[in-house]
């Protein structure tokens, strides 16, 4: 029986990188088995962290007003009237659009487009609709007959000057 040939150049260079693989594989794993010594935390870095959740918690009990946490002031009773008006204005100009655009009035407010929470329509037969809405004790309605130049009023300088 005759040896094998030797391998080729090509052939003997792969074999060496497969074997040059497995020792420092075999070298990772000795270092992996080797104990290490526990992480320990510097004294700082615990006074520290002590220190800003100690922090967190006096803003999140005290809520300053520099922070922006504390809820809105209320509205007062004009300026939500006022709002509830622009609301229902814009839902009406909506289906008008939309009544102008089809020939008819939709069936809700959303086949009009988008809709407001809070506001209701009611069409009728006759091409007249009424869209009403309610902010706790104040409620609107607007009827289609009637102008919404004058529904509308001085709501907009109502809106623009709350808070001056």
């Amino acid at each position: 029986m005759t040896a094998p040939p030797p391998p080729s150049p090509e052939k003997r260079a792969l074999i060496d990188a497969y074997q040059d693989v497995l020792k420092a594989d075999a070298e990772r794993r000795d270092t992996d088995r080797t104990p290490r010594r526990p992480l320990r935390t510097r004294p700082f870095a615990w006074v520290a962290l002590v220190l800003a959740l100690a922090g967190a918690g006096v803003i999140w009990l005290a809520q300053p007003e520099w922070l922006g946490l504390a809820p809105p002031p209320d509205e007062p009773p004009a300026v939500r009237e006022a709002s509830l008006r622009l609301a229902v204005a814009l839902e009406a100009q909506r289906v008008i659009r939309y009544q102008r655009e089809h020939g008819r009035l939709p069936a809700t407010l959303v086949e009009a487009g988008a809709v407001m929470p809070g506001v209701a329509y009611q069409p009728s037969r006759e091409g007249i609709f009424e869209l009403n809405a309610a902010d706790g004790d104040i409620a609107v309605i607007y009827r289609s007959t009637g102008s919404l130049k004058a529904f509308v009023g001085t709501s907009y300088d109502v809106v623009r000057r709350r808070g001056k």
